[in-house]
């Protein structure tokens, strides 16, 4: 289920415009101001114990998240998997996306970012072409990139058309032709 404080939609826990939106399902870029504010008011400890009893899955994953990027991954992964025991779908894909950024070379990475790369969600379909990439499965890697860029993902769009630019750039000691000129369509 979307609410409105996942998508940053009107919703009066959402403060200004796209305040905790995801895009693509990723991470949230920032999370909402309330939580902010219940974290700074409480203090990180006291925020825990009182989420400890929540059952709020939307909430325990942006804060797995949170801490996640605060460099506390034991922490992030721990609210993360507590979020998906509650049923969230998107804590799959943001533990995977966490685990990969820490440099674990978990098993379990792919799994958990397949689900969400197999609807089409662009943050897990780059997500995991980066992991099979980084594996030396350059097919997969590049199937699931071209994925990520057809579903409207920026930077598989980037590196798309920066590969397809360095496929085309003259080799070395093979002078440039006419297309390789600033100004031509392909520079």
């Amino acid at each position: 289920m979307t609410t409105g404080w996942e998508t940053g939609r009107e919703d009066p826990r959402a403060e200004g415009p796209g305040a905790g939106a995801e895009v693509g399902g990723g991470p949230p870029a920032a999370l909402p101001r309330p939580v902010e504010r219940l974290i700074g008011v409480l203090g990180r400890s006291r925020f825990e114990a009182a989420l400890a009893g929540s059952r709020d899955p939307v909430m325990i994953r942006s804060f797995g998240i949170m801490l996640g990027a605060e460099g506390d991954l034991a922490a992030g992964e721990h609210w993360l998997r507590r979020a998906m025991a509650l049923g969230d779908e998107r804590a799959a894909t943001a533990l995977g996306m966490l685990l990969q950024m820490a440099g674990r070379d978990d098993p379990a990475v792919p799994d958990l970012l397949r689900p969400a790369a197999d609807a089409g969600d662009p943050q897990a379909l780059l997500a995991l072409a980066v992991h099979h990439l980084l594996r030396g499965e350059r097919e997969e890697g590049a199937r699931r990139m071209v994925a990520a860029a057809g579903a409207g993902h920026p930077q598989a769009v980037a590196l798309l058309a920066r590969s397809a630019g360095a496929d085309r750039a003259p080799g070395a000691g093979e002078a440039p032709g006419p297309e390789d000129s600033p100004g031509s369509p392909r520079s």
